[in-house]
């Protein structure tokens, strides 16, 4: 509504929405009714890392300006002026993916202890009936945002041990982690870890649509069986 009136500080009125996959539908299609006649005083910028999460009308009628990430030294450095360690923010700034903002430096640790989650979900795909995995789901579905966690820390960690599998001398995300992740990749087959990523991705899909984050991982809980297997014995 706002935007139908003429700016009076300035040429244009700047319309910043931050975040946009998180529109509802009917907030989307009010959206896009702006966008099809804006008015000829306004700019909307729309910001958003998950673009694929918007409808197709609303992106086909918006000119995408792609932001390039920072480089892994460069947050590497800003990390560590901040006062991180200088081997915690080299894993850090790798996980970033180019994003200064990807967590806070106080909530960096947390993260790193969310992976390590993840990598013992991995672990123990094969013992769902005699190990409490069920339970830690529920420990750790006790938030949307805990349960998003976990879910970008298994694509990460899919996308690693597909490159160990498909690519000899392979640049990980996790490469910390690099000798355990291909002790792991031996046990795993690339179509399993392909059909294991789309199901992660649709879990992704379901926690926008307001599912149960329990349900969710209980899901992610039995998907990891049935698409990787059983885990050998140590």
């Amino acid at each position: 509504r706002q935007l139908g009136y003429k700016p009076y500080e300035s040429q244009r009125t700047t319309v910043l929405v931050d975040g946009c996959e998180a529109l509802t539908p009917p907030a989307a299609n009010a959206l896009l009714k702006t966008l099809e006649e804006p008015p000829a005083s306004a700019l909307l910028l729309l910001i958003t890392g998950k673009k694929d999460a918007l409808p197709l009308t609303i992106i086909s009628r918006c000119q995408q300006i792609p932001f390039r990430p920072l480089a892994a030294a460069h947050l590497q450095a800003i990390l560590t002026a901040q006062g991180l360690d200088q081997a915690t923010a080299t894993i850090a700034a790798t996980l970033a993916e180019g994003r200064l903002d990807t967590w806070k430096q106080a909530d960096i640790p947390q993260a790193l202890a969310r992976r390590r989650d993840a990598y013992t979900l991995l672990q123990n795909r094969g013992h769902v009936h005699n190990t409490p995995l069920f339970l830690l789901a529920r420990q750790w579905a006790n938030s949307r945002e805990q349960c998003e966690e976990i879910l970008h820390w298994l694509m990460l960690f899919c996308r690693d041990l597909v490159m160990l599998k498909v690519v000899s001398t392979a640049t990980l995300y996790n490469h910390d982690l690099q000798a355990e992740l291909a002790h792991l990749a031996s046990s795993l087959t690339v179509d399993g870890l392909l059909d294991l990523f789309s199901s992660l991705g649709q879990l992704q899909h379901y926690l926008t649509m307001n599912v149960n984050p329990q349900l969710t991982f209980e899901q992610l809980v039995i998907q990891l069986q049935q698409q990787l297997g059983t885990a050998p014995s140590s």
